[in-house]
């Protein structure tokens, strides 16, 4: 598969994670997709990451945002796309893979990203998820998706989703996130 492809049919992609599946598991899991007519691809993408918003990153492509923002995904593909995601997610915080620093050593990084005309949204996760936040999830970077192209002043180039502490998700600028989580003034 080459890069016009990723661009022009639904796709998710795995960027920096494809060490977390034997090539058995890489092409069940891209078979078991391609029945839903959703590219699965593997994409490694080295170098120094010196970003809070940075990991191993699993990425909607536009094609497939699309589909499920104008809801033309079937209940059972959107069930299948949330299984690998929830597979992805458990197989990276299982892992034996550490992001190792002068400070610490710790499971890497993931990052449910959409990428939309106007910037990226960013979901970071730092834990396994049930069906059901998986779902919240993805429900928030289609809203998120669906208002940042339609809104003409929007200036921002992440947007971040975040976790609450009654479990429900918001939206937030990256100051508006930075700010929050005390990282800048």
């Amino acid at each position: 598969m080459d890069l016009d492809d990723i661009k022009n049919q639904p796709c998710l992609v795995l960027v920096n994670g494809s060490f977390f599946f034997s090539p058995e598991e890489r092409i069940d899991i891209e078979n078991h997709l391609k029945d839903d007519d959703i590219s699965f691809v593997f994409f490694e993408k080295r170098g120094f990451q010196n970003n809070i918003l940075s990991g191993i990153e699993i990425v909607l492509n536009d094609p497939l945002i699309n589909l499920l923002i104008g809801g033309l995904v079937m209940p059972v593909v959107y069930d299948n796309l949330k299984k690998v995601i929830q597979l992805t997610i458990k197989r990276i915080r299982n892992g034996k893979v550490r992001t190792i620093t002068a400070s610490n050593s710790s499971v890497p990084n993931i990052l449910l990203k959409i990428p939309t005309k106007k910037g990226e949204i960013i979901a970071s996760i730092d834990r396994e998820l049930s069906e059901e936040e998986t779902d919240a999830y993805l429900k928030a970077l289609i809203k998120a998706a669906d208002s940042v192209d339609e809104n003409d002043n929007y200036n921002s180039i992440y947007r971040v989703i975040d976790d609450l502490s009654d479990g429900t998700l918001e939206i937030l600028t990256l100051n508006e996130y930075l700010k929050k989580h005390h990282k800048i003034k």
